[in-house]
């Protein structure tokens, strides 16, 4: 586990929950005007498919993507 989170929460030694990064990303949203449907989820759509376009192996992708299985990571290779 790491000492130094990439996103720390409130509390020292945790990382930030998942539900205050959205709310952080749906803030950026409006401030930005950005008026598209998105969602955090875009976020790490935009992470494998510039990756991708990198031409990191698949595989490699997918374990910094887990939870999701191969079929899921690959979806990101048609789109």
């Amino acid at each position: 586990m790491p000492e130094n989170w990439l996103f720390p929460g409130q509390r020292e030694g945790r990382h930030l929950t998942e539900r205050s990064a959205q709310k952080v990303f749906e803030k950026a949203l409006v401030e930005a005007d950005i008026r598209k449907q998105v969602s955090i989820h875009s976020l790490t759509h935009s992470f494998a498919t510039h990756l991708l376009e990198n031409r990191i192996d698949l595989r490699y992708i997918q374990e910094l993507l887990e939870p999701q299985s191969v079929r899921t990571t690959e979806r990101y290779t048609c789109e």
